[in-house]
């Protein structure tokens, strides 16, 4: 109902999809960017993303609810149609629909 909006990503360049102007698009972790953690098998990759409140929706205190889509086996609409950043090397035709 009160969607924000993606503005910009602030430290890996991905790109507003204007089909999905909601959408904020996570850096695959295969970049400069990614640390691996000695502690486990999981790794530590920071993300920054600035998004815009809804014009109409104010207040001291907003709750943000942070809805997650994962491609790891299949992918979304507007998945294949995003405009991928170039140094991500993103397959986007190389899983089928959820």
């Amino acid at each position: 109902r009160n969607r924000l909006t993606f503005v910009a990503d602030l430290l890996h360049g991905a790109n507003y999809d204007p089909g999905y102007p909601e959408r904020a698009y996570i850096a695959p972790v295969n970049g400069l960017d990614y640390v691996p953690n000695p502690n486990s098998a999981a790794g530590v990759m920071d993300y920054s993303f600035e998004m815009a409140l809804p014009a109409n929706l104010y207040g001291d205190l907003v709750l943000i609810q942070w809805y997650y889509l994962t491609a790891n086996s299949c992918h979304h609409a507007g998945y294949q149609e995003y405009d991928w950043p170039a140094s991500w090397n993103v397959d986007a035709t190389s899983s089928d629909p959820c």
